[in-house]
This record gives C-alpha cells, sequence and structure tokens, in this order.
C-alpha cells in the first residue's frame, strides 16, 4: 500500500538552499516510487502542526538545517504538538549550534543522554524513530550525544543524470582546453565550503609541474545561509 509521507521543511527556496533542492529531488524520487509526498514548509510549530492534523500521514521526515529554519529552533517543538506520528530527520548540518547559544554544553549534556532533548534540533531528534546524516562527522556528535547509529546516506549533487555529453563542445563552450586535467568543485562559492584550500592546493599542484590541471566551479555565490 501507499505511504502517505509528510515532507517538513523550511521555507526556502530551492534555487537559493542546498537543502530546499535536496528535499525537492526527495520528494520527486519518491513519488516516481509510487508513494505520496506532500511538502509541509515550516517556520513555527503551531501552523505545522495543523497541517499535519489535517493531513493524517503515516510519516513525516524532517529535513533539518538551521538556516533552513531561520536559524529558529522553535520548529523542534512539532513533535510534541502531533502526538502519535512516526517521524524521521535527516541532519543537514549538525554539531555546531545550540539554542539558546548562552545555554553551556554541561546543562545539555544530561538532557541528550537521556533522549529528552537536543541542544540544536530540540524534539526532532530524540523523537525521531531513525535519523539521517549525510557524513561521518555528523554521526559521531550524534552518537556521542544519544548514543544513536545514525542511518549514513552520502550526499550527492542535486543534479539530474543528463546522460552522456560531447565532452569537445563542452570544453570549448567553457573555454577549457582539450587536454586539460579538470577538478570540479560542485556547490554555491562560500567561506565554509573549503574552497579556498582546493585552489591553493591545485596552485601548488601547478606549481610542481601539473600544469594540465584546471579548476571548474559550479554553483552560485548568494544563498539563504550566506547572503
Amino acid at each position: 500500500s501507499r505511504v502517505r509521507i509528510a515532507m517538513v521543511q523550511g521555507q526556502a527556496d530551492p534555487e537559493r538552499d542546498g537543502v530546499a533542492d535536496y528535499a525537492r529531488h526527495l520528494t520527486a524520487a519518491l513519488r516516481d516510487l509510487g508513494e505520496e509526498v506532500v511538502p509541509v514548509p515550516v517556520l513555527g510549530p503551531r501552523e505545522a502542526a495543523e497541517r499535519l492534523h489535517a493531513l493524517k500521514p503515516d510519516l513525516a521526515h524532517v529535513q533539518f538545517a538551521p538556516s533552513a529554519f531561520g536559524f529558529s529552533a522553535r520548529p523542534g517543538l512539532l513533535p510534541n504538538r502531533v502526538r502519535g506520528l512516526r517521524f524521521v530527520t535527516t541532519l543537514h548540518e549538525y554539531g555546531w549550534w545550540a539554542s539558546p547559544r548562552w545555554v553551556p554544553g554541561a546543562v545539555w549534556r544530561p538532557l541528550e543522554r537521556a533522549r529528552l532533548w537536543d541542544r540544536e534540533t530540540w524534539r526532532f531528534v530524540p523523537r525521531s524513530s531513525a535519523v539521517l546524516t549525510t557524513n561521518a562527522g555528523h554521526s559521531r556528535v550524534l552518537h556521542e550525544r544519544f548514543g544513536r547509529t545514525a542511518v549514513q546516506v552520502p550526499l550527492a549533487p542535486n543534479v539530474p543524470d543528463l546522460g552522456p555529453a560531447d565532452r569537445v563542445e563542452a570544453r570549448r563552450r567553457l573555454g577549457v582546453p582539450a587536454d586539460a586535467q579538470v577538478v570540479a568543485f560542485f556547490g554555491f562559492v562560500h567561506p565554509v565550503k573549503g574552497l579556498r584550500y582546493l585552489i591553493e592546493a591545485l596552485a601548488r599542484l601547478r606549481g610542481a609541474g601539473r600544469d594540465r590541471l584546471h579548476l571548474l566551479i559550479l554553483g552560485g555565490f548568494t544563498s539563504l545561509a550566506l547572503p
């Protein structure tokens, strides 16, 4: 039988937010598999709870990132407002934030060990039947705080597979020499993405004789997280 999934996410523009774009692609993929998926944009818990009560979904899948929720932890109260609904949370960002920031870590730790409260997601992680992460670092923080093992899903580019392309024509259009060794960076051009280290590494390699190396940057500059 078909499963009704509420895709709980921030009110973000997919063109300027990677998490929103990921949720859009995931929604389309699940629908292709025959599931019923309904996006539930949320900044506050009350309106989202009313929407979930009306939808009566089998599952609520939370796409969590602080920027997607306007750097507010209030959406993390949603599980308390919708009793009996099964939650699953994907952590797109984790391990660096707390709300409120002034509360010391010593206060959070016993609450997290008891699986009552999370300093970042509030009630999303404690109430979730499963937690997904995109990397080992987030999985490690989750295990240290809650003793939980995450389902790790490698982060993939949010682009469709368009099949084979004419490499010669693509390089000509982009101004890349035909014999170049191309390194591609995919994502927003932000200080936190580590792009500076990639540029420095390529410069050192070119200086060591790898003069055929070229860097191709694929991504925008303005996003909701760092406008």
